[in-house]
């Protein structure tokens, strides 16, 4: 119990978007006895980056294929980082909660647009019992926004990007796929895997319109591509 000397840190939000020149934070839940002093360490971050958008997507489609398998142990899914490239390990000063606040954050770099894997290690004590944990998160760095609505048999997309205005000519890669929590994709209950990409291109209102008409997917990746830019 919280009350023998004993700690739970949850990743609040795992995947992060912000705007180019904007900081992201990661926030952390603490949940310990009140009577208890809880102490941190420096965390060790790690950032790493993707070579592309469509990387970060495939990463993705593997965890939306193998999270399953980890539902039930103490091991959560680690994406892997071979093949990704390092850009940073440092050593961070981690702020301790406020009183009855519960949480705690850590600002991580001004980062370039991009996609990325950001990995922190937190340890510390609560009253003399030391705690170490691992965390996680994806995030992408773009001024490319998507907003969608859906109606009827018809799904809409509109770009738009936060400095300039709405987007033409965009590319649309959007890969379907029936999402479940209880099941990898491809297995029962998820209808199947991953549906073949379809493309599409926005007008100049920067809008463009999926049939859904027999489709089956509840949920996709959008991959856009505007003006040398990307995003998921």
């Amino acid at each position: 119990s919280y009350h023998e000397k004993s700690i739970d840190l949850q990743l609040q939000q795992k995947d992060l978007t912000v705007a180019t020149g904007e900081v992201a934070e990661l926030s952390f839940f603490c949940w310990y006895g009140r009577e208890q002093k809880l102490s941190f360490n420096d965390a060790k971050l790690s950032i790493y980056a993707y070579r592309s958008a469509l990387d970060c997507i495939e990463a993705m489609k593997s965890y939306q294929s193998e999270k399953a398998e980890y539902l039930y142990t103490e091991e959560p899914y680690r994406y892997p980082t071979d093949g990704l490239i390092k850009l940073s390990e440092t050593m961070v000063k981690v702020k301790e909660p406020e009183e009855y606040s519960w949480r705690t954050e850590l600002a991580l770099p001004v980062l370039d647009a991009g996609c990325y894997l950001v990995e922190v290690e937190l340890s510390g004590s609560v009253s003399g019992k030391d705690f170490a944990k691992k965390e996680q998160a994806m995030l992408q760095v773009t001024d490319l926004l998507l907003y969608t609505e859906n109606s009827n048999d018809t799904l809409l997309y509109w770009v738009n990007d936060s400095k300039t205005g709405v987007v033409k000519d965009a590319e649309l890669q959007i890969t379907g796929f029936t999402y479940a929590d209880m099941w990898n994709v491809g297995e029962t209950g998820t209808k199947g895997g991953f549906l073949a990409p379809e493309h599409l291109v926005t007008n100049a209102d920067g809008v463009a319109l999926q049939n859904l008409k027999d489709n089956e997917a509840s949920a996709a990746f959008v991959l856009i591509k505007a003006d040398r830019k990307s995003v998921v």
